[in-house]
């Protein structure tokens, strides 16, 4: 390598891109964590230089050309530093000759991912990060010189309780993750492969268990994938058979006495097969209809038993359908079937789809009643004296703790690193959850819709015991962590925030009424918040209902009054009380606001928290001055935004909807009881607000994280009407809310509104750091920008090549100061230039 490095005065990364696809993801992510980069076509991978242009590549796919690839890897042996994404598309020979890894012949859906040292970062500490879409797995031989920088594991895809010891009780738990079975028995897990004789490894996709011989044991299984199955009977894998469709899953029960029936439900889960002689024959195709008539699809079932009221034992079977539980207590399937109870919900709008059940016997009574309900790894159990379910655990941590049962997911060999994820719909769908919601396009096709709560575009692969960790912003950190441990100069990057603030917190307030004839008090306590606030120097965000009798609530005075205070006022747009998203209305509401002195119109946040896609992303673009909006959260942590730094929406047809940011909240002050769970809320069923004390700690909790941690823009949603009379009036709230603003203000945590952070972050997106040259002791760049812009700070290493920094200079050799900061862990020094013009050349001075 040569001792000066010419960088071409350009960005240090080059983005290849898919065939015809500009931006997106990961140019998006790069931007977030600073660092410049370029994009071209990937079919141009062929034309990198090892002089006089960026030395570290994000390929994002495989090259259709074999030469393009053989080109690639020439240029990485010459010095050029490469990150893979898209890995699956790669034949997987090149693959095993880049990193030494072998792919698998299955792949899973999701998962999670754990972070070796190199990449740990502090806001992750011990926890384990969500993965989203489907990638194959693989392995790595010991003598593959490569280093696993992440480990993978898989949700759990099969699980059953049976009597594997054969002492009488069926408690011990197995369960079926990757190509991993974990076998869990009085309180210890063993992990290994699973192998059936005669096939090799294979990961059912469903299981049965229970007594299949009519020797009065249940420690029989039969394990299925696709159209195969087999039956562990005696010891011995045995009877196993291949179907002529698709097995769904398996429901086995206790008849009382001899063998216990199995049902193969295949294909969609709305026909089965039935054996009575414990799986050696089959009976002819049945229709699951529980009305007689219409045949139903379902997911999973189970069976468990139960001590009715003359304390007989009975069994009863379950079999999830679209979002519910049939369930059979004997006579007949009951209908209609019953949603399951498990939560959480958000104004009554969300019910989780649980997507494993099984039953054992844990407390060794002899009666297998205590339920297990698995949503992908969230794990809730069922008492089964309360009847109720407890707040979720996560099967990795519940049943494993340290890296058995997982598998390579990041994996680096000298300048090359391997992301063997979907790392792209994974931060995707953190952020916005699924593409569409076909049952409201439904609705609003028959005009019939009232709304439909962003909760609800969230799949339940949501993990509720991550509520925490901004899970979409630590895979983008985790990227650029990969890109500044394979630079071969230290990257400078972007600073998040002007004038190298290390976080920002802000209080927002939907202002609205809940019964007719509020509105006074309404006002009354919105300015009371307004004038508190500023008194607490902070510059808060108020969204104004503009429909019915709201546009009655705020006066001209008083929104005047809260904008000479320093806060922001803008438009609350209904969603939630009009079936009309368009683009027409919402101009129209905004028209309103207008009318009332607020000019421009900067932000939105939807009416009852909705999202109906391009409907509202689409009608927020029609308005130009509207620059964010602030949809996206709605709970108790981060779970249904994924951030807490400002990102783009995408359109279903693709783009990006680049007129506005989203800017989200990581806790809201009211919801359905139900969300928090009952050890958090008396009475869950009916109350439907957050304990004070709770809320607020939270609150605090939640703030000295994202400044510690995160280094995002947290919000915490208010509403006036909670302290004016929502059900019932809780005038003690708006102390409370005094108390966190005074609390965020001498933690020396700065507020910006968030009209403030969306024109901050627009300006930041159109900066640049283009660096010039690297000869082992100092690294030249600029910073550019087309317009002035004050405050931008720049983060740059504190070591480099085994030296410190010791000063950073302009073009003229002047020195500007440097801050050290202690940042994910790592030293840093903080560069703020006071005004930054169109260009600026610096360099950073090592020794």
């Amino acid at each position: 390598m040569p001792d000066t490095i010419d960088f071409g005065a350009g960005p240090a990364v080059v983005v290849f891109q898919p065939p015809g696809r500009i931006g997106g993801i990961i140019p998006e992510a790069l931007s977030q964590e600073g660092i410049s980069f370029v994009e071209r076509p990937i079919d141009r991978v062929g034309e990198l230089k090892t002089d006089g242009g960026p030395r570290l590549a994000i390929v994002i796919g495989a090259p259709a050309n074999p030469s393009a690839r053989n080109g690639l890897r020439q240029w990485v042996d010459n010095g050029g530093s490469v990150i893979l994404l898209w890995c699956d598309q790669w034949p997987a020979n090149e693959l095993r000759d880049w990193f030494g890894i072998e792919r698998q012949s299955e792949d899973v859906e999701g998962g999670y991912l754990w972070p070796a040292e190199e990449l740990a970062i502090p806001g992750l500490s011990s926890e384990c990060l969500q993965l989203i879409g489907r990638h194959f797995l693989y392995r790595l031989p010991p003598d593959a010189q490569s280093r696993v920088l992440a480990l993978g594991s898989a949700h759990p895809a099969a699980a059953i309780a049976f009597d594997a010891t054969r002492d009488g009780f069926s408690d011990d738990e197995w369960f079926w993750a990757g190509q991993e079975l974990y076998r869990y028995s009085r309180g210890r897990t063993l992990i290994g492969p699973f192998e059936v004789p005669g096939i090799g490894p294979v990961t059912p996709t469903t299981a049965g268990s229970g007594d299949f011989t009519g020797d009065g044991f249940r420690d029989n299984l039969i394990v299925c994938r696709d159209y195969s199955y087999t039956i562990l009977r005696n010891g011995a894998w045995v009877d196993g058979g291949t179907l002529q469709n698709r097995i769904r899953h398996v429901l086995t029960w206790n008849p009382g006495a001899g063998i216990w029936p199995i049902q193969l439900f295949l294909e969609d889960g709305s026909f089965y097969i039935e054996s009575l002689d414990g799986g050696r024959t089959w009976s002819s195709a049945k229709v699951f209809a529980p009305d007689g008539k219409t045949p139903i699809p379902t997911d999973f079932g189970y069976s468990y038993e139960y001590l009715d009221d003359s304390s007989v034992v009975r069994v009863a079977l379950n079999l999830f359908s679209q979002g519910a539980f049939f369930s059979n207590f004997g006579a007949r399937w009951i209908m209609p079937p019953v949603l399951p109870n498990i939560g959480p919900k958000y104004l009554y709008a969300n019910v989780i789809a649980p997507t494993i059940g099984y039953a054992s016997d844990a407390a060794r009574t002899g009666l297998r009643d205590q339920i297990s309900l698995l949503v992908y790894s969230n794990v809730y159990a069922r008492d089964p004296v309360s009847g109720t379910f407890n707040y979720p655990l996560q099967f990795h941590k519940l049943y494993s703790a340290g890296p058995a049962g997982r598998h390579p997911l990041v994996v680096n060999r000298g300048r090359a690193t391997a992301v063997l994820y979907d790392i792209e719909r994974t931060i995707y769908q953190l952020q916005q959850g699924l593409d569409h919601d076909p049952n409201a396009a439904v609705i609003l096709a028959g005009g019939l819709t009232t709304f439909n709560p962003v909760i609800n575009v969230f799949d339940d692969w949501i993990d509720y015991t991550q509520l925490d960790l901004p899970q979409a912003d630590l895979h983008e950190r985790l990227l650029r962590v990969m890109v500044t441990s394979l630079s071969p100069a230290p990257i400078p990057r972007l600073w998040y925030w002007p004038n190298g603030l290390r976080s920002v917190a802000s209080l927002s307030h939907d202002v609205e009424i809940s019964v007719p004839d509020q509105n006074a008090q309404v006002a009354t306590e919105t300015m009371r918040i307004g004038e508190m606030a500023k008194e607490a120097k902070r510059h808060d965000t108020f969204f104004v209902l503009m429909t019915g009798t709201d546009v009655n609530t705020m006066s001209r005075k008083d929104l005047a009054k809260l904008e000479a205070e320093g806060h922001q006022v803008t438009i609350h747009f209904d969603t939630f009380g009009s079936t009309d998203f368009t683009a027409a209305n919402f101009q129209m509401q905004s028209n309103l606001l207008r009318e009332r002195g607020v000019n421009p119109v900067s932000g939105n946040r939807d009416h009852g928290l909705s999202w109906l896609k391009d409907y509202l992303g689409y009608a927020i673009m029609s308005q130009p001055e509207t620059v964010y909006d602030s949809s996206f959260g709605g709970g108790p942590g981060y779970s249904h935004c994924g951030s807490v730094l400002p990102y783009r929406l995408y359109s279903l047809a693709g783009p990006a909807f680049e007129s506005f940011d989203e800017i989200s909240h990581g806790l809201m002050d009211i919801a359905d009881g139900d969300f928090y769970f009952s050890q958090l809320v008396p009475n869950p069923e009916t109350s439907m607000v957050l304990p004070l004390d709770d809320l607020f700690e939270r609150a605090q909790q939640m703030v000295l994280r994202n400044h510690s941690n995160y280094y995002g823009f947290f919000d915490c949603l208010f509403h006036p009407v909670v302290v004016a009379g929502l059900t019932p009036p809780i005038p003690e709230f708006f102390d409370r809310v005094k108390k966190l603003a005074q609390f965020m203000t001498d933690k020396n945590i700065p507020s910006l509104s968030m009209k403030d952070v969306a024109v901050w972050w627009r300006a930041r997106r159109n900066v640049q750091l283009r660096l010039q040259s690297w000869d082992r002791k100092t690294l030249r760049f600029s910073a550019v920008t087309p317009g002035p812009l004050e405050g931008v700070t720049l983060v740059i290493p504190q070591r480099a090549n085994g030296m410190e920094l010791q000063s950073v200079t302009d073009g003229n050799g002047a020195a500007i100061a440097i801050n050290p900061a202690v940042l994910d862990g790592n030293n840093y020094g903080m560069v703020t230039l006071p005004r930054l013009d169109t260009n600026k050349d610096l360099a950073a001075n090592y020794a």
